[in-house]
């Protein structure tokens, strides 16, 4: 297989392993059953181990494993926090009834992953609400 091959392979996974944790934070979200979040996270440690069984070298697959458990802890609670800021400021302040998804909750996201300092303040604020206990 050539490099370049391998690097799009790469590439292929990483965003694989992105796409489904912002799914499963999204998931985890809007879902208020313990069991469900439980089985949906058991869910999302499969397809990352057979993500990672798919890899050939062993030091590549130690620096997928390390690469992807920094991924998910940057996207998962980010989106989260960014959920419950979106559902708390519905709520609270007063603005409309909840659905679903909060107002403005994609745009909240958005910030909140690609802007660290957003995201430190937006995970901070969750934190103090004790909203991941």
């Amino acid at each position: 297989m050539s490099i370049k091959n391998q690097y799009i392979g790469l590439s292929l996974r990483i965003l694989f392993v992105v796409v489904v944790g912002i799914f499963y934070a999204i998931l985890t979200s809007i879902n208020p059953f313990p069991i469900l979040n439980i089985l949906i996270w058991l869910t999302l440690l499969w397809i990352f181990t057979s993500v990672i069984k798919e890899t050939k070298i062993g030091l590549t697959r130690i620096g997928l494993i390390v690469l992807f458990t920094m991924l998910l802890a940057y996207l998962i609670p980010g989106v989260k926090s960014a959920f419950f800021i979106s559902e708390f400021n519905q709520l609270y302040l007063g603005e409309d009834e909840l659905g679903l998804f909060p107002n403005l909750w994609s745009s909240e996201t958005t910030n909140v992953l690609i802007s660290f300092s957003v995201w430190y303040k937006k995970v901070f604020f969750a934190f103090i609400q004790e909203v991941f206990y």
